[in-house]
């Protein structure tokens, strides 16, 4: 090894540790490439751009025209073998899906509309409190195109099962069940947010009824 490498950074960063430095984004879609069976995507902050038909409307009903697609991009593959690439997928999945798994609990409290699989992660750093960290994807079910990917960072809270993979599960939870928050101006903040509070409301609902869309 090199003066600044040992065998032993090889076992740590095989683990999850080590110095290892990456942004969200970077994070999302490695698993995002992962998910979908290997083909990389550069990330895009759009997918179109649309336009009210009717401009007299709010922007978050009534019909839209749209003004351009954003076609995504192919930026590398990468290839499995497939029985890996089954063990790895198993495993991600049992994060959420199976009892003992650092996200089990988090997911059983607000579940998703489909089964997630994912990652938790807590990184250390001297003189600092932990940084929570989960990242995941839905659905995730053999045969099924996923959809969703989520990463999220909480700096210096805590383990990422406590906190970072709650948080994802609840953004989550209300997209799984087509129930995404409108996009709104800040004119009409007021409205969106009781939009919202009530979505919430009847997503709790749900939970403690035990009903599902």
């Amino acid at each position: 090894m090199t003066g600044d490498w040992f065998a032993g950074d090889n076992v740590l960063t095989v683990i999850g540790q080590g110095d290892v430095l990456a942004t969200p984004l970077q994070l999302v879609n490695a698993y995002s490439t992962f998910a979908n069976g290997g083909t990389r995507y550069e990330p895009r902050v759009a997918i179109r751009v649309t336009r009210p038909a009717d401009p007299t409307q709010p922007p978050a009903t009534g019909e839209h025209e749209v003004i351009r697609e954003i076609e995504p991009s192919v930026a590398g593959r990468v290839e499995f073998a497939p029985d890996h690439y089954d063990k790895i997928f198993r495993g991600l999945l049992g994060v959420t899906q199976e009892p003992g798994g650092t996200a089990y609990e988090s997911w059983q409290a607000t579940p998703t509309a489909w089964p997630m699989a994912g990652k938790t992660g807590t990184a250390e750093v001297d003189n600092k409190a932990d940084t929570a960290l989960f990242v995941g994807w839905g659905p995730a079910a053999p045969g099924v195109p996923p959809q969703y990917a989520i990463s999220v960072v909480v700096p210096e809270a805590g383990f990422g099962g406590v906190v970072a993979a709650p948080l994802a599960i609840r953004i989550l939870e209300p997209v799984s069940h087509g129930r995404l928050p409108p996009a709104c101006t800040v004119d009409d903040m007021a409205r969106c947010d009781a939009i919202q509070a009530q979505a919430t409301e009847d997503s709790y609902a749900d939970a403690a009824t035990g009903t599902a869309d």
